[in-house]
């Protein structure tokens, strides 16, 4: 699994809604939920943009611990059609691009699981398909200082399907990669994300991304057959 750093992030303004300490704690206990799963299956629609550049993605990942890991996403960047497919059986990672091998089957790191968990919880999927050199920072792994993140805003109280949610806004520091305004839109009865829209300066680079998450099982019972390798 080597798709645990960062691609992008964006902010929507909404009027502030609630007190600020309700809008972190209905963040944290999102987080929580997330990051204390033992496994999990989301399918997502994605929209990008930045640099005159635009793209469009859908898709589906089954997490479980372990380091068992299965992302196949479809779509199109800047007029070229994207197809990729990830999968870790736990002891090695292969991944295909457009249905070509990119290279040897590589080993998952320690903790490649809990790490994925945090970064979407905080910064959502598309921040999970981006590998980062392996081996290169033997620091124990720190969320905060990898996705720091404050002032948190409620925002309105929105209909997303038929999803009643709470938008939740802050901000992340990206270190070398900028810094974010991230507006979420969270369950109320489940506590878990719904849709999420970010805006993130990258050193003058403004690009913009929306999550719509149309599935998301906490704990489901996946089937092993999802994370066989090719042969």
């Amino acid at each position: 699994m080597r798709f645990v750093t960062f691609v992008a992030m964006v902010f929507v303004a909404v009027p502030a809604y609630g007190q600020d300490n309700d809008a972190e704690k209905l963040y944290r206990t999102m987080e929580k939920k997330v990051r204390t799963a033992k496994a999990i299956h989301v399918v997502m629609e994605g929209e990008f943009s930045g640099e005159g550049k635009k793209g469009k993605l859908s898709a589906t990942l089954d997490m479980a611990e372990g380091n068992k890991v299965r992302l196949q996403m479809n779509g199109a960047f800047d007029g070229t059609d994207i197809k990729v497919v990830s999968v870790s059986d736990g002891k090695a990672t292969h991944t295909t691009y457009n249905g070509q091998s990119t290279g040897k089957d590589l080993p998952p790191e320690e903790g490649d699981f809990e790490k994925a968990l945090g970064i979407f919880a905080r910064a959502g999927m598309l921040a999970m398909m981006r590998s980062q050199p392996r081996g290169d920072n033997k620091e124990a792994f720190d969320l905060d200082k990898l996705l720091a993140i404050k002032d948190f805003k409620a925002g309105a109280k929105e209909k997303v399907g038929t999803h009643d949610t709470q938008i939740v806004q802050y901000n992340l520091d990206l270190g070398k990669e900028g810094k974010a305004k991230v507006s979420l839109w969270i369950d109320t009865k489940t506590n878990l994300p719904v849709k999420r829209e970010l805006m993130v300066d990258d050193n003058g680079k403004n690009i913009h991304i929306t999550e719509t998450i149309s599935a998301f099982d906490l704990n489901p019972k996946l089937d092993p057959k999802l994370y066989e390798l090719p042969k």
